[in-house]
């Protein structure tokens, strides 16, 4: 199983500040939880939102709060169908028999 975000800031330093914090979760076998996935894309957005966005109530480190799509082709989750979508994607997870190979602890 993979996470994919997708998320480009268009700030290198955010990308390498998600890297960096990434690595060392994986290393403390840190969490893999809502409160990480929201402290991940805290750090990828850091100073990316405009003036509009934050008048609409998105703010880094959070789910979204309206239904963006960039393509014809594109596909997501409706706001407020995010957490429990990720929940699922835990659960999922969880029941993959052999995970010797992740150092993630899913709760």
């Amino acid at each position: 199983m993979g996470i994919a975000f997708a998320c480009h800031s268009g700030k290198i330093e955010n990308e390498k500040d998600a890297n960096e914090l990434f690595l060392k979760a994986f290393d403390e076998w840190r969490s893999l939880d809502e409160k990480f996935i929201k402290t991940l894309q805290k750090c990828l957005t850091q100073n990316t939102y405009d003036t509009r966005g934050w008048q609409l109530g998105e703010l880094p480190g959070e789910f979204k709060h309206h239904d963006y799509v960039t393509g014809r082709e594109e596909i997501g989750v409706a706001p407020e169908d995010v957490g429990e979508e990720l929940e699922e994607l835990f659960s999922e997870h969880e029941d993959v028999p052999d995970k010797t190979w992740n150092r993630f602890k899913i709760f």
